[in-house]
C-alpha cells in the first residue's frame, strides 16, 4: 500500500512539472521602441510579474492557451493569449494614452527612478509641458518658471549684474543645491549665475525637493534641491528653433536637435541671449544689465546592448554682464566718479554617465563631471578675478528587495579656487 501511494504521488508531481513552462516577455513602447519598466503582467485576476528596467519579465505558466494582460499607467491595456510551450521570448508593444501623457512622471531625484506617485519623498515636478510653455515665455533662462513654484523665491543679489539666488522655504540661497542630471554643477564661486545661464529648451523637466535632502545629496541641500533633467534622444528626429525679442530689449536665439538609433544617439543645444541695458524707473541706473550669454551643450549616447546606456557630453557657457550708471553703459568718456560693474565669466564642463540594468530591477550607475569656471569682475571699485575647478564622481547601486529598495553608493567630490587678481581684502 505504501509503495502504491508513493508511486502515485511521484506521478502527480512529475505531471505537474511537465505541465508548466517559463515564458520570457519583453515590453516596449510601440512608437519609440524604448523598453518599459514597471509594466504589470497578470492573467486578468492575479498579479504574475512586473518588467525590469530592460522591459523584461519571466512568468511560469501551465501548458496550453493562457490569457495574459499587460498594463502600465499612461499606456493602453493590452489583453492577449499565448499557447505554451514557447521556445522564444514574446515581444509586446504598448501604445501610449494621448490624454494622459503628461500625467505619467518619473523622477530621478529620489535615486530610484520611480513614478512620482510611488516616491517616498515629497518631490515637485515642473513637467515637460510646463517647460515647453516657458520656452515661449522666457526662453533665456529658468529663473521665471522657478519663481512660479510655491515656497521658492528668486532673490536678486546684485541689481547691477542681475545675479540671482534660489531660496527654498525662506532659507538662504547657499542652502539650495542645484544639480544637472543628478550631479552638482553650480556651487561656490560659480553658484550665483547658475539659473541665469540655463535655457528651458535644453531641459526635459525640473524636479524640486523642498526641505532637507542632505541624506542623499550632502550638506549643500539643507534647504532643498533643484535637479535639472536634460532631454534624451528618441528614435524620431527632433529639431526646435526659436527666435524671440521682448519689449525689455531682450533677444534670444535657441536651437535644439536630437535623434537616436539602436546603437547611438545625440542631443545638441546652442543658444544666444542678448539683453540691452534698461533703466525702467528713470533714476539713471540700469535695472536690467547689458548682457551677452552663449551656451552650447552637445551630448552623445551609446547603447551597446539593451541593458546599458553610456553618455558623454560637453557644456560651454560664456557670459558677459555690465551694469550701473547708464551714462557709462552708453559709452560716456567720464567714468571716474560713476559707478559701474562688469562680470565676465565662462564655464567648461565635461560629463559622463554609465547606466547598467541588472536582474530584478537592480541598477548600477557610474557618473561624474569636471568643471572649470572663471570669472572676472571689474569696475570703478576693487576688481576681483578668480578660477574654480570642481569635480564630482559617483558610483551607485540600487537593489530592490521585495518592498524595500536598498541604495548603496560612494562619491568623490572636490573643488579648488584660486584668485588671479586679489580683492581689497
Amino acid at each position: 500500500m505504501k509503495r502504491y501511494f508513493v508511486t502515485t504521488l511521484l506521478c502527480l508531481v512529475a505531471a505537474s512539472v511537465v505541465g508548466q513552462g517559463k515564458v520570457n516577455f519583453k515590453v516596449m513602447d510601440r512608437k519609440t521602441g524604448v523598453p518599459l519598466e514597471f509594466v504589470v503582467v497578470s492573467n486578468g485576476k492575479e498579479w504574475l510579474a512586473a518588467t525590469d528596467s530592460a522591459g523584461g519579465a519571466a512568468v511560469t505558466l501551465t501548458a496550453g492557451i493562457q490569457k495574459i494582460v499587460f498594463s502600465l499607467a499612461g499606456y493602453e491595456r493590452l489583453d492577449t493569449s499565448i499557447t505554451l510551450p514557447l521556445a522564444v521570448p514574446v515581444i509586446i508593444s504598448l501604445s501610449q494614452k494621448e490624454a494622459t501623457l503628461d500625467e505619467v512622471t518619473v523622477v530621478s531625484s529620489g535615486r530610484n527612478n520611480e513614478a512620482i506617485e510611488n516616491s517616498p519623498m515629497k518631490i515637485e515636478v515642473i513637467g515637460a509641458a510646463d517647460v515647453s510653455e516657458e520656452v515661449g515665455i522666457k526662453p533665456g533662462n529658468i529663473a521665471s518658471i522657478l519663481g512660479d513654484v510655491s515656497g521658492v523665491q528668486i532673490q536678486q543679489s546684485s541689481a547691477v549684474s542681475g545675479n540671482s539666488n534660489v531660496r527654498i522655504q525662506g532659507l538662504d540661497g547657499r542652502y539650495t543645491q542645484i544639480l544637472r542630471d543628478g550631479m552638482p554643477l553650480y556651487d561656490g564661486f560659480s553658484g550665483g549665475f547658475g539659473i541665469l545661464t540655463v535655457p528651458p529648451l535644453d531641459l526635459q523637466q525640473i524636479e524640486l525637493i523642498k526641505g532637507s535632502a542632505s541624506t542623499l545629496y550632502g550638506g549643500g541641500a539643507i534647504g532643498g534641491l533643484i535637479n535639472l533633467i536634460s532631454k534624451r534622444p528618441a528614435f524620431d528626429q527632433k529639431f526646435d528653433a526659436l527666435v524671440n525679442y521682448s519689449t525689455l530689449n531682450e533677444g534670444n536665439a535657441n536651437v535644439y536637435a536630437s535623434r537616436r538609433n539602436k546603437k547611438m544617439g545625440y542631443t545638441v543645444f546652442a543658444g544666444y541671449t542678448r539683453q540691452k541695458a534698461v533703466d525702467v524707473n528713470g533714476d539713471g541706473l540700469s535695472d536690467l544689465p547689458d548682457a551677452n550669454s552663449f551656451m552650447v551643450h552637445p551630448k552623445l549616447f551609446f547603447y551597446p546592448n539593451d541593458k546599458t546606456i553610456i553618455s558623454m557630453g560637453y557644456s560651454g557657457v560664456f557670459d558677459d554682464r555690465k551694469g550701473g550708471d547708464m551714462r557709462v553703459l552708453n559709452m560716456a568718456t567720464d567714468t571716474a566718479n560713476r559707478y559701474f560693474e562688469r562680470n565676465k565669466s565662462q564655464r567648461h564642463t565635461g560629463e559622463y554617465a554609465i547606466e547598467h540594468f541588472l536582474k530584478n530591477n537592480a541598477r548600477f550607475t557610474l557618473k561624474g563631471n569636471v568643471s572649470a569656471f572663471a570669472k572676472n569682475n571689474t569696475g570703478n571699485t576693487a576688481p576681483i578675478s578668480g578660477n574654480q575647478t570642481s569635480y564630482y564622481n559617483e558610483a551607485f547601486l540600487l537593489v530592490p528587495i521585495r518592498k524595500i529598495d536598498v541604495a548603496v553608493g560612494v562619491n568623490i567630490v572636490g573643488d579648488n579656487y584660486s584668485t588671479t587678481f586679489p580683492d581689497s581684502a
